[in-house]
């Protein structure tokens, strides 16, 4: 039989796990090193890589640790976006016969399909976060996780310098903004967002303690919210009047050039390390994205003031999450050491996924790449190399970054070396017949499966040297991480936020209560002797009474838990389905159309009859031709009056089924009701004769205690006689019933071959008895704690009042013992909180967790 392998992939949690079937004990079995010690699977970028860009790795090592003469069935637990790259790689004809993939019954909803419902989750939980937990504490998982469930997706790109990193974000943005050249040109780090308008641009920086901008259109250049003219501003100044009359684009250009050379001979740093500019994105993929991305360009990695652009790297990243790395090289620097050094520098950012990292290798022009594709020797020796070594994950993408900028702009440059670089080479992109055509994506080392796609992707493009650039498969690289992969490491951090959050909650709880018994215990050690027996004898009573009152609870409710009828026959449900049957037959004249039909096959048989004896006594053509015409008649007649007839019976049976489940759903609900009513009148009344019973037992021992005056006494009793009934918290319920669910049918993959009009009575009758019982005790379950938890809070507040009262002719005392109440309220309200946010906390993981396929 067919060897049977499980892949369980579960990115939220970002881990992959690996079972093989035990014919002999039926049961799936880990693969753990225990029992295969030997197994590659279990290698880290396996469990913990991203499954896919490591699918193909991992079924070329199925397929040989577990190679059977029948074939390997893999089934899948996971995403559906995961099983299409599964599906597509065991798609490959090499697999053919050997390996067929399968999903299990168990699956994962697409994080894309979930994340607009976090985004409401944090809408609805972020005032009661504010409320629960002091905002220092959670100042930085709050707005990482208000940016995680934003739709802003960083983009960090990194490099040496020399690689070309600011060629190539100009060629991402469309406009050649960031001043270029041979030398090391980015001495600062630029935060470049997507304008909002195609005719408005503006840059930010400081300069000193001042704010410097410069806000761009179409015509104008202005300088808002300027307050003292500066050094800085100034030059910029002068610098633009030199091109006033001149594009956005190249006005912007000539502001960040003079930022970025204005300290080169400056021993003191004057100007912010981080320079924001906003830009309109030119023609392209990017372009046209609905994804707020934000580009960060950062000095080369071996410039010696690389440390502290680090640091401002991060501190400017600080406050996001999910960012896309890009490292930028050049042919020739793949196995450097500087490169080397920069992926550990990578690797030490908690911001960046450095499982999405790509790699692009700028300057591929001059790679030496001929028109054919590079070979599986080529790409292992190039995947050897140190920084795909250390890095690759997704991909290693070629581009020439100039013809790239080339193809949006339209060969228009405001710096003449790339002119003349792009003039000299755009016919070898553009033109198929130039001996020397480049595509350079063709070159691209990607998954398997990835690359076959996005190749086809880009083989269908007309603009040719955007494409053959290199640059097209890129953004759409990009964009197929925001729009894909991003989304489900932005749910992964929802969840640790909040997790984080509910343990500072519960921490400030516990404290809190920490500190009042410390004050309970200080007042008892400073009360005189009698007094404490007194109190001490309160509250011994208070806490037999509790322990009593919630050992006997359960036998009390379980005459009402269990006497309640809470079933449904089939037998009563099929009658109710034949009354509605017969209501909506009269509704819909359904016997006249069954009389028509009726009459109509016997005119059929009686018509031919007919005209086969006339045809015989009268023994000519003309009667024959009679006979086949008036059997196509009546025929036709037939059948017209069994498809109304048939028509009819669908409407009739179609109408039964609405009512019949609008008619079970009623019942459901109002029997659930009574259910519910029952047991909460039942427990409410238990609860409150429990509590009735302590305050009498209460009051009986004030009475007779001789420790206090009359006055205090009669007192006492009047306050625990007084004092206010229990109060209890109310919940909703749900309703379970959906049509579908109840629909005979039968199926065969995701194929409905066959379906009828009636409802599965036996399911339907089965799913209402036995929800009615789960309902019923899931509603005791939670009447059971929410009215216990009323009880003893109720119990400790009268307690406390006692108390309070008892040492009231102590200032110290006294005030110590309203201080108890305070905290005591302030308990009751956080772990309100904390409930509630459990619940959201709750309701985020089962979006995110394991759920059944329905057939």
């Amino acid at each position: 039989m067919k060897a049977q392998i499980k892949i369980i992939s579960n990115p939220y949690k970002k881990e992959v796990k690996y079972q093989h079937w035990v014919e002999e004990e039926n049961v799936w079995e880990d693969i753990t090193y225990d029992t295969k010690r030997t197994s590659n699977l279990l290698k880290q970028e396996l469990v913990a890589g991203f499954f896919p860009f490591k699918v193909k790795k991992i079924v070329d090592i199925i397929a040989k640790d577990y190679d059977n003469p029948d074939g390997i069935s893999i089934f899948f637990e996971g995403s559906a976006d995961e099983f299409r790259e599964l599906t597509d790689v065991c798609s490959d004809p090499s697999y053919e016969g050997k390996i067929i993939a399968k999903k299990s019954e168990l699956y994962l909803a697409n994080a894309r399909d979930i994340l607009p419902k976090v985004k409401g989750l944090f809408q609805e939980m972020s005032p009661l976060i504010l409320q629960s937990v002091s905002k220092e504490k959670i100042q930085r998982d709050l707005t990482r996780f208000s940016d995680a469930s934003s739709d802003v997706v960083p983009i960090c790109v990194m490099g040496n310098y020399s690689a070309g990193k600011s060629t190539f974000i100009n060629a991402l943005i469309g406009s050649e903004i960031l001043p270029s050249g041979n030398e090391s040109v980015t001495a600062k780090i630029y935060e470049i967002s997507r304008s909002a308008y195609a005719d408005r641009a503006f840059v930010k920086c400081k300069y000193l303690d001042f704010d410097v901008e410069v806000h761009f259109d179409k015509e104008d250049t202005v300088y808002p919210n300027t307050i003292v003219e500066n050094e800085l501003l100034i030059a910029i100044k002068t610098a633009i009047s030199e091109v006033e009359n001149e594009s956005i684009v190249a006005r912007v250009n000539k502001t960040l050039s003079v930022i970025n050379d204005f300290e080169d001979e400056e021993s003191e740093t004057k100007i912010s390390d981080l320079i924001e500019v906003q830009i309109p994105f030119v023609n392209g993929v990017l372009s046209k994205t609905t994804h707020p991305f934000v580009i960060f360009d950062t000095p080369g990695s071996n410039s010696a003031s690389n440390t502290k652009h680090v640091e401002v790297l991060k501190e400017a990243m600080a406050n996001m999450t999910n960012g896309l790395p890009i490292l930028v090289a050049t042919p020739d620097s793949l196995d450097s050491n500087d490169n080397e050094n920069l992926y550990h520098l990578m690797l030490e950012m908690d911001e960046l996924d450095n499982r999405f990292t790509m790699i692009v290798v700028n300057k591929a022009d001059s790679a030496g790449i001929q028109r054919r594709g590079a070979t599986e020797e080529e790409q292992n020796r190039i995947l050897r190399q140190a920084i795909p070594r250390n890095l690759y994950s997704g991909g290693l993408f070629y581009v020439s970054s100039i013809l790239g900028l080339g193809s949006k702009n339209g060969g228009e440059f405001l710096d003449y070396i790339y002119e003349d670089i792009y003039d000299a080479q755009v016919d070898r992109y553009e033109n198929a017949d130039n001996k020397h055509y480049k595509t350079l994506y063709l070159f691209n080392i990607q998954p398997a499966q990835l690359k076959r796609r996005s190749d086809a992707l880009a083989a269908e493009q007309k603009e040719l040297v955007f494409v053959n650039s290199g640059l097209f498969t890129i953004e759409t690289e990009i964009e197929q991480f925001a729009g894909i992969y991003s989304a489900y490491n932005k749910c992964f951090q929802s969840q640790m936020f909040l997790t984080r959050v509910i343990k500072i909650t519960e921490d400030e709880i516990e404290d809190t209560k920490l500190e009042t018994e410390e004050i309970r215990k200080n007042i008892n050690d400073k009360l005189e002797a009698d007094k404490k027996v007194l109190l001490d004898k309160l509250a011994d009573t208070a806490e037999s009474h509790r322990e009593d009152d919630v050992a006997y609870y359960p036998t009390y409710m379980s005459e009402f838990l269990d006497g309640n009828d809470k079933t449904f026959s089939v037998e009563e449900i099929k009658v109710q389905e034949a009354a509605f049957t017969e209501k909506h037959e009269k509704d819909l004249a359904y016997e006249d159309f069954s009389d028509e039909a009726k009459k109509a096959r016997e005119s059929l048989t009686g018509n031919f009859i007919d005209n086969l004896k006339k045809a015989a006594s009268e023994k000519d053509g003309a009667s024959v031709k009679k006979i086949f015409s008036g059997l196509k008649e009546d025929a036709e007649n037939a059948i017209e009056t069994y498809q109304a007839q048939r028509g009819t019976r669908h409407q009739v049976d179609k109408q039964a089924a609405d009512s019949l489940l609008k008619y079970v759903t009623n019942m459901y609900e109002k029997k659930l009701a009574e259910v519910y009513e029952e047991l909460d009148i039942k427990s409410r009344e238990y609860w409150t004769e429990k509590t009735e019973q302590l305050r009498n037992a209460l009051a009986q021992i004030v009475s007779g205690s001789e420790v206090l005056t009359d006055e205090r006494r009669q007192e006492l009793e009047r306050i625990i006689i007084t004092y206010d009934k229990i109060v209890f918290k109310d919940d909703a319920a749900d309703t379970i019933f959906e049509k579908e669910n109840f629909e005979k049918k039968i199926r065969v993959g995701e194929m409905t071959i066959w379906q009828s009009d009636h409802l599965n009575i036996d399911k339907l009758a089965k799913t209402y008895n036995s929800n009615i019982e789960q309902g019923a005790e899931k509603r005791y379950q939670s009447i059971e704690a929410s009215h216990r938890d009323s009880a003893f809070k109720w119990i400790q507040a009268l307690l406390d009042e006692i108390r309070e009262n008892i040492v009231e002719y102590s200032p110290e005392l006294s005030k110590q013992a309203k201080q108890i109440r305070i905290m005591t309220e302030r308990i009751e309200e956080l772990d309100n909180r904390r409930i509630k946010l459990n619940e959201y906390t709750q309701e985020l993981y089962e979006m995110m967790d394991w759920k059944l396929t329905e057939e």
